[in-house]
């Protein structure tokens, strides 16, 4: 079944606000990450804290964990702090958003 849309000029126009408006707003709210990137951070051999990775990957102290333990990033640890390569962080194919495996699950894993 094919289901064809009509929109006329004033609808297109509003859609076009509303896209452009929240493509502004990600940039806006990406662009101190970036700024701070650029002011001599992430450097191929820099090692990162828990929460500068945390930042730059905008994910929780839970997920971050859950990383280190599934073996998803590579970490060091010096006394008692745990440290991270830039380089390990920004090149891991592996930190694709899904920390937990939830993609790999069959759907009828779950009971909902």
């Amino acid at each position: 079944m094919e289901i064809k849309l009509k929109l006329d000029d004033k609808v297109i126009k509003e859609m076009k606000k509303i896209i452009t408006k929240t493509i502004e707003d990600a940039l806006k709210k990406s662009l101190p990450q970036i700024e701070t990137l650029n002011k001599g951070q992430g450097t191929k051999d820099e090692l990162m804290t828990r929460k500068q990775v945390m930042d730059l990957l905008n994910i929780s102290h839970a997920t971050l964990y859950h990383y280190q333990k599934s073996g998803k990033i590579p970490f060091k640890k010096i006394g008692n702090r745990v440290y991270f390569k830039y380089d390990d962080i920004v090149n891991n194919p592996e930190l694709d958003g899904d920390p937990y495996d939830y993609k790999s699950k069959d759907q009828n894993d779950y009971e909902w």
